[in-house]
């Protein structure tokens, strides 16, 4: 997937593969303790820019809580850096309500390739990826944005996140999230005990998979089913219905509020209206 990025040496937005994107988004500073200490400074600066965007769209924009210093921890050793890669510490969303609002965002902040650089409320735009055009593999919608943040007092600056989701898939993303999280401990159990235990270690290992093959039949079924695959604009394979014998779900089904975000997407996966796999909005 090819994502946009602010380029400094050239002053123009440029391109680039997903793995190629994060010289352009290193913070400023190094190390969990001074991210955790410095970080919050950069808030405000995130919500103004964040409250202009959702304003000029009719939306509204939610400035998430802070990472915990454990969560921080255990992200820099996910992914095995000391800390300047972890760009999401400062991060909020725009609630988006109709598909129309992607649309008016698109307007406002999508980048051209060889563009000069986009600033609202005197951030600058240096990352941007649609994935309502071009959902991720898992199947989520969302416009992903990364500004440089300068704070007010000058204490230099910080790359903050700003994602466009659905209001209304909020809860079905909330229990992805949940079974991301299943997954990865499930992985990391299957990683702690495969040189003693290898039976165990491949039952975790089946069970991570299995709640793998949850979260994108979720993801598409549920942007389908609130209209916003009008935004696609390319060719796209929809996951179908997850496997009913699925161990994860079973266990799902059986929990009131789960079962409850599950009924209405595993309807629409029955939906004879919905049967085509592969399509595109011209």
């Amino acid at each position: 997937m090819l994502v946009t990025v602010f380029n400094k040496n050239t002053s123009h937005y440029e391109k680039v593969g997903e793995g190629k994107a994060l010289p352009h988004l290193r913070q400023p500073f190094s190390g969990i303790e001074q991210l955790h200490e410095v970080a919050p400074l950069f808030r405000d600066p995130l919500r103004v820019t964040g409250e202009e965007l959702a304003h000029d769209i009719g939306a509204s924009f939610v400035l998430a809580k802070n990472k915990t210093l454990q969560r921080l921890q255990d992200k820099s050793e996910e992914e095995a850096s000391n800390g300047d890669t972890i760009t999401d510490y400062v991060r909020g969303s725009i609630m988006i309500g109709h598909w129309k609002q992607v649309e008016a965002l698109r307007k406002l902040i999508e980048p051209t390739e060889g563009g000069d650089a986009i600033e609202i409320a005197g951030n600058r735009l240096i990352y941007y990826v649609d994935n309502f055009a071009e959902p991720l593999k898992n199947g989520m919608r969302r416009v992903m944005q990364k500004y440089d943040i300068a704070a007010n007092d000058n204490a230099g600056h910080h790359v903050g996140e700003i994602q466009a989701r659905v209001a209304a898939m909020q809860d079905a993303e909330a229990l992805t999230h949940r079974i991301y999280r299943m997954k990865r401990d499930f992985n990391r159990f299957a990683a702690k005990f495969s040189a003693t235990d290898y039976r165990l270690a491949h039952r975790m290992a089946l069970l991570a998979g299995y709640c793998g093959d949850l979260i994108k039949p979720i993801h598409d079924l549920e942007a389908m089913r609130h209209g916003y695959d009008v935004l696609l604009t390319i060719p796209y394979d929809r996951a179908m219905a997850p496997n009913p014998n699925n161990p994860i779900l079973k266990i799902l089904m059986r929990e009131h509020d789960a079962a409850a975000q599950l009924q209405p997407i595993l309807k629409m996966a029955h939906d004879p209206k919905m049967t085509a796999k592969t399509y595109i909005i011209g």
